[in-house]
């Protein structure tokens, strides 16, 4: 209930926040990321991309992660273009599709029936 106050989420590096970061976004706040290299350190720039921000958010360097974090949150105008693109994105994009998402699970259980059915698997 409190997550739309915030004005940054800074990501932690070495295990990226999964629900939390995802939260975040919905209540429209920009997460800044600096993926690792396993799995768990790369959920926060996964759903950031999919938001289509992953460019503006996600760092490659601690000091470019230091940086963009200040910068959001020094930088007024930018913070509410971001929380703005973020909210509008929300419904029109994959990360929160849910009706998409389920088309598209679906459709690939139904293309492993078929080819189970067929003897291809």
């Amino acid at each position: 209930r409190r997550m739309h106050l915030a004005d940054v989420f800074l990501d932690n590096h070495h295990v990226n926040a999964h629900t939390t970061a995802s939260e975040a976004l919905w209540a429209g706040v920009p997460v800044v990321t600096w993926p690792g290299q396993g799995m768990a350190s790369r959920v926060a720039s996964s759903l950031i991309a999919a938001i289509g921000l992953k460019n503006m958010l996600t760092a490659f360097t601690e000091e470019d992660f230091v940086r963009l974090g200040v910068a959001i949150a020094q930088n007024r105008k930018w913070r509410q273009a971001l929380r703005d693109k973020i909210r509008k994105d929300r419904m029109s994009g994959r990360l929160f599709d849910t009706d998409g998402w389920v088309k598209g699970m679906e459709s690939a259980m139904q293309r492993a029936w078929d080819a189970a059915a067929e003897g291809k698997i």
